[in-house]
């Protein structure tokens, strides 16, 4: 039978810390489950506590988790494939990494080969095979989660802080085109409505690229609002052009 236990605190790697302290075990020994994302409030009031929930590892229940039991599937036997140099802290981290990928893939039974290359400041793993939708997830949900633990437990074994950018068959990529054309028509729908147009909620990534995308734009403006995980874009016509 499995140890859980929950833990809030302002933030959710605060909250993990203070489960790990207190369950005595590394990040790569539990699975973790964030229930609140907690929220800073207005002026520092109505703030909300991020919380989570902390399991040793006993049994793989999630596609987020920690999976480190007896394989289900056959161990990934690509290799992994280098396409710019990677080196020192780099290849450090892409191994702590990869190992902590092998048992999800075990556990989802897929075995994609991995390309790691450095963009800019960020290590990028990029997954190409079959079945690999189940990694995507919904809007690309499950990707994100994946890629936020895989940085939690890079991160935690490391001295210096690392970027890692998980991508699935240039999936990132595809979703930041169909991003950019959704903003370019929301706007120009936004410029005929009398009052502001609200996006379906979004990660603070996918936002970002809706506000950079019109940055620019001399019609309309944006902003965000809600709290995470249902923070939306919103784009307003600007006061300029209300009357045109």
């Amino acid at each position: 039978m499995s140890i859980t236990i929950e833990k809030t605190a302002k933030t959710v790697d605060e909250a993990i810390d203070k489960a790990l302290s207190e369950l005595n075990v590394a990040m790569d020994e539990a699975d973790v489950e964030i229930l609140e994302t907690g929220s800073k409030g207005i002026f520092g009031l109505g703030g909300k506590d991020a919380k989570v929930r902390v399991t040793v590892k006993g049994n793989a229940e999630s596609i987020v988790s920690v999976a480190t039991s007896t394989p289900v599937s056959a161990p990934i036997s690509n290799p992994v494939e280098k396409t710019a140099v990677i080196t020192g802290d780099d290849s450090q981290a892409e191994k702590i990494a990869l190992d902590f990928l092998q048992g999800i893939f075990d556990y989802l039974k897929v075995a994609p080969a991995i390309t790691a290359e450095k963009k800019e400041e960020s290590l990028w793993l990029t997954m190409t095979g079959s079945n690999l939708g189940v990694i995507i997830g919904r809007r690309g949900e499950t990707l994100d989660s994946l890629q936020y633990l895989t940085n939690l437990v890079v991160n935690r074994k490391m001295t210096e802080k690392q970027r890692i950018i998980l991508d699935v068959e240039g999936y990132r990529q595809t979703r930041e085109e169909t991003l950019k054309d959704l903003a370019e028509k929301m706007a120009v729908k936004a410029t005929k409505m009398n009052g502001p147009l609200r996006l379906e909620p979004m990660n603070p990534h996918e936002r970002r690229i809706i506000h950079m995308t019109l940055q620019g734009d001399e019609r309309v403006e944006t902003y965000s609002e809600g709290d995470e995980p249902f923070r939306r874009v919103v784009i307003k016509k600007r006061r300029r052009h209300q009357n045109n």
